[in-house]
């Protein structure tokens, strides 16, 4: 018989306390965060709609959305020639939405 040397094998599973251990690191962690946040207070609802901030942000996003939506139509009307396969049409506009989306989030 060879000399077998026995090879502690890591578990499939955790064990239950390192969970718990993991979950509550996790939950001091998020509460440390919660704490040392120095946010700006709440404000109401109605307070907030009538901020001149807000409403820079409303059209803010109905321009962006607008702008968004013709380049998507364009490039899809554009690309509509019988020459374009179904492929070519659907590749360049989902490129054209991936960059057109990168470019706005930005």
């Amino acid at each position: 018989m060879q000399n077998e040397e026995k090879v502690k094998m890591i578990p499939a599973q955790p064990r239950l306390e390192q969970v718990v251990h993991m979950l509550d690191n996790a939950k001091e962690l998020l509460d440390d965060q919660k704490r040392n946040e120095k946010g700006l207070p709440r404000v109401s609802m109605q307070t907030e709609i009538r901020t001149l901030e807000f409403w820079r942000a409303i059209i803010a996003e109905c321009i962006a959305t607008f702008f968004y939506v013709v380049l998507i139509c364009s490039v899809h009307h554009t690309m509509k020639s019988p020459q374009d396969s179904q492929a070519d049409v659907q590749l360049y506009t989902a490129i054209a939405t991936g960059l057109s989306m990168m470019t706005l989030a930005h």
